[in-house]
């Protein structure tokens, strides 16, 4: 006994040691990006927009709690809205970096990255987790009466079953290539994985506790702009990276 109590020390040694060592080396090849003039300039530039999308958004949900009409393309969930163009802008740029990046260095991960931000931008354009949400919304029809939905809960299953194909794809993708090109695309999805805790985790934690306008207004607006913010993290990093693969991130 002492001496399997000794062994799974060891192993549990090595594993803590080996999670170390990724984060150390992740660490070394982010920090150098994070600090250059050009992330920081981009990241800047697309924070001040989302700001003023922000602004706008706060604006409308104050005029709809006091009775007032304002633009509904100042509203972050509007379809067609300011801040709708300005994500498919985003998304659009990064997929074809990443696109760009995967030419050049013929990193996996980087086509994975490319197809998954051309499906947020179809995503966004034609609302496909939405039909998919509908699609499943029978399987779920004993919620009705409740703050829940089925539409809500087919949509949460439809994001399990996304999210598995694209773990499925990025662990396949991360197997062969670069290590240093693997901890840069890698990062960059670990920002997508943020903006789709706020697009569903945050919409389904809305959903269940509807209740009075001002708890709807505050939920809808955390949701969109945690998820806005996100991928502009996600776009802002994408766009800071060819330099970091020529070996010069302060550029």
């Amino acid at each position: 006994m002492a001496t399997g109590g000794l062994v799974a020390e060891r192993n549990d040694a090595r594993v803590l040691g080996r999670v170390l060592n990724v984060l150390a080396e992740a660490t070394a090849t982010l920090w150098p990006i994070i600090r250059s003039r050009r992330f920081i300039l981009v990241l800047a530039a697309v924070l001040i927009v989302d700001a003023w999308l922000a602004g706008l958004d706060m604006a409308y949900r104050y005029a709809v709690l006091n009775g007032l009409k304002l633009p509904s393309w100042f509203d972050l969930t509007q379809e067609d809205g300011f801040s709708e163009d300005w994500e498919y802008l985003l998304t659009t740029l990064a997929a074809i970096t990443m696109g760009s990046l995967y030419l050049r260095v013929r990193a996996p991960i980087f086509a994975t990255a490319a197809i998954i931000f051309v499906w947020l931008t179809l995503d966004n354009a034609v609302g496909i987790h939405e039909w998919c949400g509908a699609l499943f919304a029978p399987l779920f029809g004993f919620l009705h009466g409740s703050n829940l939905h089925p539409q809500d809960l087919g949509e949460l299953l439809t994001f399990f079953l996304i999210g598995a194909v694209v773990i499925a794809g990025l662990w396949r993708s991360a197997r062969s290539g670069d290590a240093r090109a693997n901890i840069l695309g890698l990062s960059v999805m670990a920002c997508i994985g943020l903006a789709a805790g706020f697009g569903v985790f945050v919409d389904f934690a809305h959903a269940a506790i509807r209740g009075t306008p001002l708890a709807d207004q505050v939920g809808s607006f955390v949701e969109e702009f945690g998820e806005l913010v996100s991928l502009s993290l996600a776009a802002a990093l994408t766009l800071s990276l060819a330099p970091a693969l020529k070996g010069d991130p302060e550029d």
